[in-house]
């Protein structure tokens, strides 16, 4: 129905396909609908089954790619700076526990989607102010700290392998 709006047809193969691979959500189907549309009729090729592969080929891989999660970046944050997973959800404000909580915070909101409150709450925050304070001020010291900076782009290296 949505090709035909498009003034396209879609055989049902390729209707087929693109619905077994495609299967997070409406938008996404629509969204892959619309690339392969554009894509057929800017490269003035008749849709097939091989285009369409063609096409959602680099969306199919990324969605076969593991997403990160709270549970791995904590694991690296806590590996490199020998805490455990227990001591970052502590009330315990000491200066060096705080920082690696608030690296934990920067990289949980910069390398997922979740929400704030969602990722105070894992760490036993309540407030998602503590979570946008800590997002802040590791933000600032990237900026200012070349060591600070090459240490998050490392961490984030290794979160992401």
């Amino acid at each position: 129905k949505k090709a035909a709006t498009h003034h396209e047809q879609l055989s049902d193969e390729i209707a087929e396909y693109v619905a077994t691979q495609v299967v997070s959500n409406i938008r996404e189907l629509e969204g892959s609908l619309v690339r392969i549309l554009a894509f057929a009729s800017l490269t003035k090729q008749p849709l097939s089954i091989a285009l369409v592969k063609k096409v959602l080929q680099s969306s199919l891989q990324q969605k076969k790619e593991q997403p990160i999660d709270f549970g791995k970046i904590t694991q690296h944050v806590c590996r490199h700076y020998s805490y455990k997973l227990t001591d970052l959800r502590t009330h315990n404000k000491s200066k060096e526990l705080s920082l690696v909580r608030q690296v934990a915070m920067y990289l949980m909101k910069k390398m997922t989607d979740k929400s704030l409150r969602e990722i105070g709450s894992y760490l036993g925050r309540k407030d998602h102010s503590t979570v946008l304070y800590a997002y802040d001020k590791v933000n600032k010291q990237i900026e200012t700290d070349k060591q600070f900076k090459a240490l998050i782009h490392q961490l984030e290296n290794e979160i992401l392998n």
